[in-house]
């Protein structure tokens, strides 16, 4: 169905000679787009999430006509504002939310979440019933507000820690860094939990390099950010950046 989407979109731009909108997508969703962009060999898009490095992303595709711009994307951003005296609101609570009035998940892009506020990215064809159906968050009441997208709640820096494993195979790197066995992390590759690059990962032996980012359903995002040198044993000392 996505790939069918993204067709569409490329044909009906050039047909309407207008731009032509997919998503949100998520990381695996974009690398799947990518592909199926360059089968097509079309080159006048763009995606964009609504702020500079966001990970849910719209692709927006051109006419010849029209240059690619992030302001003709239909995104907007709605901030939510609570007291967190009684209680601290997380991006479950607020996705939870969202996500109980009923929109699809693909009009929803990045939650930015901070204490006593959060911004939410969404399509512009869900903006005015999100803001009027929201009032409260879990029990706690909130007020709603257009967001101004120039002063965002600070992405958290990822957490930067050491592994030491005997190669660059990606079940041994998955069963470091989730702490699991060889065995239980070549299973939970199996099982379609790990994705290198924004693509599921199907073999447990795949080399991975610097500047590669995995993710472990429910453990996080990583990036292979250098390798720093090996043990008196030969074994590797690699630095990796976690997004928690």
């Amino acid at each position: 169905m996505l790939k069918a989407k993204i067709t569409d979109a490329v044909n009906l731009c050039q047909l309407r000679q207008k731009p032509c909108f997919v998503g949100f997508l998520t990381e695996e969703e974009v690398s799947i787009a990518l592909s199926v962009l360059k089968g097509l060999d079309f080159e006048n898009y763009m995606l964009f999430g609504g702020y500079e490095g966001a990970t849910r992303l719209c692709l927006g595709t051109f006419p010849d006509s029209i240059a690619p711009h992030f302001s003709a994307f239909p995104i907007k951003a709605i901030e939510f504002n609570c007291s967190s005296q009684y209680r601290v609101l997380t991006h479950r609570d607020y996705l939870g939310a969202v996500m109980s009035c009923g929109v699809s998940r693909e009009t929803i892009g990045d939650i930015l979440v901070e204490e006593g506020r959060c911004v939410v990215f969404c399509r512009d064809t869900v903006y005015d019933y999100l803001s009027e159906q929201i009032t409260k968050v879990g029990s706690v009441g909130v007020t709603v507000n257009t967001a101004d997208v120039n002063n965002l709640p600070e992405v958290k820096e990822p957490c930067q820690i050491i592994i030491t494993i005997s190669s660059m195979r990606i079940d041994v790197i998955v069963a470091s860094l989730a702490n699991l066995s060889r065995e239980n992390a070549a299973k939970a590759i199996a099982q379609g939990l790990v994705f290198l690059n924004g693509i599921q990962v199907t073999s447990h032996s795949v080399k991975l390099k610097v500047g590669d980012k995995v993710v472990i359903r429910k453990k996080g995002k990583y990036i292979i950010d250098n390798i720093t040198g090996t043990t008196k044993k030969g074994k590797l000392r690699v630095s990796v950046n976690h997004f928690r």
